[in-house]
């Protein structure tokens, strides 16, 4: 009886397995999309970002600075953050002086 049992949960396991992963390769269906993923548009969006990133951050990088054995660059009070958005366009936060008045 017990072999019984073991061999339909066997091909139960089986029979899911197969028709869990027919028709579908997750890794060709990522390689046969992957080109098609972004236009040419956005990946020239990319490049230009990339290229004009270090010339504009420059003007907001204070100092370099070691923390815990590590280099890392320390920026300007008004700096808030960077990053590229779904059109490939580089944005960069920057908030102005602000006095405070207690």
């Amino acid at each position: 009886m017990k072999k019984k049992l073991l061999m339909i949960m066997l091909f139960i396991t089986i029979a899911l397995s197969v028709s869990a992963g027919a028709g579908l390769n997750p890794a060709t269906a990522e390689a046969e999309t992957g080109a098609e993923r972004f236009s040419a548009e956005y990946l020239a969006n990319v490049s230009n970002s990339r290229t004009v990133y270090t010339q504009v951050m420059s003007a907001y990088r204070t100092a370099t600075v070691g923390i815990d054995g590590k280099e890392t660059i320390a920026y300007s009070d008004d700096f808030a953050g960077v990053f590229i958005d779904d059109d490939g366009l580089l944005n960069i936060g920057i908030v102005g002086a602000t006095e405070k008045t207690l």
